[in-house]
């Protein structure tokens, strides 16, 4: 799903509502209507105060107010702004209003919001053609709307929020507790230090025009099922152990051999034919019996990884879990990364080698480096935000040719292209140890089978979020630990080879 800016984004809304012949309230009343049912289905129920602007986030408003009525709600409208400036689309939804009995009054500074308990606030003030701070009767509005303690629900931007800023925001903005993002999810929502605007975020769908989308590029992504379905390759019916790749995994260290067998497991549960453990001799018994299904290379060192194995059979390469930082260890990855142009995912220690030894312009081009915050800051030195960390991450992508995935809950893949792809299926629970050493398995398992490396690191990465969700649900994202990731794999598979067939 391209998150496009929102210039692009109003004109995508004019050509879907040329290309069917419809009128722009009637593109209006589906998106007032979508979110009505949202907001019902979400159990907020109760006395609704509709705050609107004058622009067309405010008719959208307008429209909802009258839904919300029809459907037997108690409903109080309030505009902030002149009427007579309002947009056309504004003008008609409030003479809709005036013919009904919901109240209605104008804003003036100082206003008081109802404070019973049951009162839900919808804001629709501003959406996302905002292009500056926001001041006078709207900034009080927005004060005494957070002010209010009231459950808050913003349509498709919290207001004062500008949709396409990567960086921090500016002047007041509304605190929701749901966003209903139309049609897709604005720019700005992808950063962890919005989310106390945003709360939780439902899209819903307008149905815009998929040829405009297509014709129109845009460097910032939302990685979602549609993009999941074309980017899998369905296992052909005739095919052998052989055909689906030999994976390598190297890693382990005295106390950190859970983090290697977690991925080694993860890679075979993604669809790699074959899979090798590389791991210091010690830990031989233990990975043998964990892991039946996989094949084991024992490293001279009996506490840690100290030299490359042969690397003739494999297809992909995942290093870094649980692997220590002994020198002999840094040594071994220098030597690896010098030696050979299989695929690669890197993680966790082996991210931190290559920091501390800064042989980071060393890697193959197209490698998949997989930072956490701070393993990131090591690699590319300090970050004060996520803002300053995308900016950086697409930089070195295209500097340094690699493809860089910058965990987090809406963890962050940039490309050699200058591609951006914000993963949409992350979950709370998956902030648990070994979750990133599930990750590489997958994305090695995937790298194994042939798919590219761009499209293993945003497929993986999917992938692992989606197994995270379904298994939130079995559990909780508190009592979540890493294998359940793995163990939930199988329910994303299947949907996906449901939809293949």
């Amino acid at each position: 799903m391209k998150l496009f800016t929102a210039d692009i984004q109003k004109k995508w809304d004019r050509h879907t509502v040329e290309a069917k012949s419809q009128r722009p309230l009637d593109l209006m009343e589906l998106a007032a209507d979508l979110c009505v049912q949202t907001i019902l289905e979400s159990e907020y129920f109760g006395h609704y105060l509709v705050v609107c602007g004058i622009g067309n986030n405010g008719g959208d408003g307008l429209a909802i107010a009258c839904l919300l009525r029809d459907a037997g709600m108690v409903v109080n409208v309030l505009i902030a702004g002149s009427a007579d400036q309002g947009t056309p689309e504004f003008k008609a939804n409030l003479k809709r209003v005036m013919d009904t009995d919901i109240p209605v009054r104008f804003h003036t500074m100082g206003w008081s919001i109802d404070h019973r308990p049951e009162t839900v606030i919808i804001d629709c003030i501003f959406g996302v053609g905002l292009n500056r701070p926001v001041e006078g009767i709207h900034a009080d509005a927005i004060m005494r709307i957070n002010m209010s303690q009231c459950d808050v629900i913003s349509v498709d931007v919290p207001s004062g929020m500008f949709s396409d800023w990567m960086m921090p925001q500016q002047g007041p903005i509304v605190k929701a507790k749901l966003t209903i993002a139309l049609h897709s999810p604005k720019r700005a929502f992808m950063f962890p230090e919005n989310e106390e605007f945003i709360g939780r975020m439902q899209i819903v769908s307008l149905l815009l025009d998929d040829v405009f989308e297509a014709q129109n590029e845009s460097d910032v992504q939302y990685y979602e099922w549609l993009n999941a379905y074309s980017d899998y390759i369905p296992r052909p019916l005739n095919t052998y152990k052989n055909k689906l790749g030999h994976g390598l995994i190297i890693g382990g260290s005295m106390g950190k051999m859970g983090a290697v067998l977690l991925s080694a497991e993860a890679c075979m549960r993604s669809g790699a034919g074959l899979c090798t453990m590389h791991i210091p001799s010690h830990a031989l018994t233990i990975a043998q019996v964990s892991l039946r299904e996989a094949m084991i290379s024992c490293d001279p060192s009996a506490d840690y990884v100290s030299k490359v194995p042969d690397l003739q059979p494999f297809q992909a390469i995942g290093i870094g879990p649980g692997l220590g930082q002994a020198t002999d260890t840094g040594e071994m990855l220098q030597e690896l990364i010098q030696s050979t142009s299989i695929p690669m995912v890197i993680d966790a220690d082996a991210l931190n080698l290559i920091a501390s030894k800064r042989i980071l312009s060393l890697l193959p081009p197209l490698s998949i480096i997989t930072p956490h915050p701070g393993e990131f800051d090591r690699l590319f030195g300090p970050h004060t935000s996520s803002f300053e960390r995308v900016r950086t991450m697409r930089q070195m992508a295209q500097i340094h040719q690699l493809v860089i995935v910058l965990k987090g809950h809406y963890t962050a893949i940039a490309t050699p292209d200058g591609q951006i792809y914000f993963n949409g299926s992350g979950v709370k629970g998956l902030a648990t140890a070994g979750a990133g050493d599930v990750l590489t398995g997958i994305i090695t398992g995937l790298l194994c089978q042939g798919y590219a490396p761009e499209c293993a690191a945003r497929f993986g990465v999917f992938l692992h979020g989606e197994a995270g969700n379904q298994a939130s649900f079995e559990m909780s994202v508190e009592t979540m630990l890493a294998s359940d990731i793995i163990h939930n794999l199988s329910k994303p598979f299947s949907q996906l080879n449901e939809f293949s067939h």
